[in-house]
């Protein structure tokens, strides 16, 4: 392996990567939150949207991000479509979705959940539940966005050799 392979493998890694977090979202862990009781599956995403901001997954996702916009200023000085092509899906159906749609989702849920916490009226229960139930979609929705373009990237990114 030359170190021009090692390079572009350390480069494609975090991609790969992002787009197995999206999979075990979409595939697992929405549909075992959607079967908890409104008030408690809020509860857990909330945490685990906390829990998440690590430096793990913050080198993950920013490495990735990043490593997505230099991909695409190589893939145009090489004229390698298949890399601009997978370099642009990741970039704005992974990092922006991300930050465009389910960052705003997880930043309402954390008020939401915070609100019942302190002030455990019944009108706000009921609310959080039905913000739940709508974050549920929206949130899913967005996440297969993510999971479909990471994996298309991935894809994209092995043919582009």
């Amino acid at each position: 392996m030359t170190d021009a392979n090692l390079w572009q493998a350390l480069i494609y890694w975090p991609l790969f990567l992002m787009a197995g977090i999206y999979l075990i979202f979409s595939n697992t862990l929405m549909r075992v939150l959607a079967k908890l009781p409104a008030a408690e599956g809020a509860k857990v995403m909330d945490s685990i949207n906390r829990i998440i901001i690590n430096p793990v997954f913050l080198t993950l996702f920013v490495g990735s991000g990043l490593a997505s916009i230099y991909l695409i200023f190589n893939a145009l000085l090489d004229n390698n479509l298949f890399l601009l092509a997978a370099a642009g899906v990741f970039f704005v159906g992974s990092t922006l979705v991300t930050i465009l749609c389910n960052v705003p989702l997880n930043d309402k849920l954390a008020i939401a959940v915070v609100l019942v916490k302190e002030q455990s009226a019944c009108s706000l229960q009921r609310d959080l539940e039905n913000y739940w139930q709508s974050y549920l979609v929206k949130w899913s929705k967005w996440n297969w966005v993510r999971t479909v373009c990471s994996a298309s990237s991935c894809f994209l990114l092995l043919l582009s050799f």
